[in-house]
């Protein structure tokens, strides 16, 4: 389908891309997920549906557990939506592909921010985005990806201790090679 303010993340060990959630258009968030062969780019079966419709959400893939997870995101694009602090976790069971709620909810609400995947220390970081109303943040907070804490609801994620130097929302974010999150564009107010 087409769609806007989505978020894609590339497993890269079973060589697909999920094209997550986001707006058709009709003022209002859709849970399809769509799934395509990395080398022939053709769709590869059903990609199972979110269990919340999520617009400018994030996901990343993590390839300690072999998971495409989604957090946050809003019910719709405009300013006032419904602003998520769960998230969602991809896996093959029972012969069946789905998604699955974490238990772990994020500190702050977040729409339009950006997922990182730490390799290094196997956490995956949330950063910046928008939080209802007219917040828009620029914090940070992580989550490690350990069953353990994913299933731990109140002690799960953990705000960073330093702010960006600005607020960003359409912020896009990743690892380099030093070790350090870069967080890059976005707009301190939609």
């Amino acid at each position: 389908i087409a769609r806007s303010a989505l978020a894609c993340a590339y497993d890269w060990k079973a060589e697909e891309i999920f094209v997550i959630g986001g707006w058709t258009g009709n003022r209002e968030a859709v849970a399809n997920v769509e799934i395509f062969d990395a080398n022939s780019f053709d769709l590869k079966g059903d990609g199972a549906a979110l269990k919340l419709p999520r617009c400018f959400l994030s996901a990343a893939f993590d390839s300690s557990l072999h998971h495409v997870f989604a957090f946050g995101g809003a019910d719709s694009l405009f300013q006032g939506a419904d602003v998520y602090d769960s998230g969602e976790y991809f896996l093959n069971v029972d012969g069946g592909r789905k998604w699955r709620l974490v238990p772990a909810k994020m500190k702050t609400r977040r729409a339009g921010h950006a997922a990182a995947y730490d390799s290094r220390r196997n956490r995956m970081y949330q950063v910046g985005g928008y939080g209802g109303d007219t917040l828009y943040h620029d914090s940070m907070e992580w989550v490690d990806l350990t069953p353990q804490r994913l299933a731990s609801v109140n002690d799960g994620f953990v705000q960073c201790e330093s702010n960006m130097s600005v607020k960003r929302t359409g912020v896009g974010a990743g690892f380099g090679p030093d070790g350090c999150i870069y967080a890059v564009g976005g707009s301190p107010n939609g």
